[in-house]
């Protein structure tokens, strides 16, 4: 159902030409039909359709099964290829993301029990309790944040792997926007964890560097982050107006229709 010619062109490209309306109610009838498919020149059946020349009869009942059928335009879909690409990449190296999310995890979690200093053991204070609290609250209070965001964010992508969840456009964002919040949050245990191992009285050279490449990775990733949080929400709200839009199109045709039609 969904082969094509050496145009691109598939059965229902063909048919929305031709405006062979009984065909297309037919071809559409098949749930395996990719109603949204591309040719070689980027265009949908819809776009087909609205380039082709007008038949008032027929262009007014193909137009109505269209609408009912959600179909799209090839700019309201945007660009397929690069989401091809990225779920690809996805599927190949969900192993390799497993592995990394789970070496991410172990970390933090290690990271949570063995914090920086140790815990205390003597009688003068409550015996287990971080030593890095009591000394450096504050460096304590980042800590143990950065590490929970890095341990919850690795967590949630082995949960999201191991689910079999199918990559698809919402997936791939979404653990993709995980998987920088995870790197970022680790980096920041790190650069906490140097700053607090390192007395006052102690400081060298290596740490300002230390400091300012971390703070510059960190706002790199950052600036990483926002984006892709911005285009995966984009993304979400274009889908959610395209189906607000179908709906309200097959709404509005069937209202139009006269009675009997």
């Amino acid at each position: 159902m969904n082969a094509k010619d050496g145009d691109g062109n598939g059965i229902l490209h063909l048919a929305v030409a031709d405006k062979e309306l009984e065909a297309i109610k037919i071809i559409l009838s098949n749930n395996k039909i990719n109603k949204n498919a591309q040719n070689a020149n980027g265009f949908t059946a819809l776009d087909i359709f609205a380039e082709s020349s007008k038949d008032a009869n027929k262009d007014r009942e193909i137009k109505n099964v269209l609408q009912r059928t959600k179909f799209l335009r090839a700019v309201d879909i945007g660009d397929p290829n690069t989401w091809q690409k990225q779920t690809e990449w996805l599927e190949t190296h969900r192993g390799a993301l497993m592995v990394v999310a789970s070496l991410i995890a172990t970390m933090a979690f290690q990271a949570g029990l063995s914090p920086p200093g140790g815990v205390w053991q003597d009688a003068t204070h409550e015996n287990g309790t971080s030593v890095l609290a009591h000394t450096r609250p504050i460096y304590y209070n980042v800590y143990v944040l950065t590490t929970t965001i890095a341990l919850a964010s690795s967590m949630s992508i082995i949960i999201l792997l191991v689910s079999g969840l199918p990559c698809k456009r919402a997936s791939v964002g979404f653990i993709m926007m995980l998987m920088w919040i995870a790197l970022m949050a680790t980096m920041n245990t790190y650069l906490i964890s140097m700053h607090a191992l390192t007395p006052k009285d102690g400081y060298t050279m290596a740490i300002p560097v230390i400091r300012i490449l971390s703070w510059v990775w960190s706002s790199l990733v950052g600036l990483l982050l926002l984006g892709h949080i911005l285009r995966y929400f984009v993304g979400i709200i274009k889908m959610a107006a395209q189906l607000v839009q179908g709906v309200s199109k097959g709404f509005s045709s069937r209202s139009m229709d006269p009675p009997g039609a």
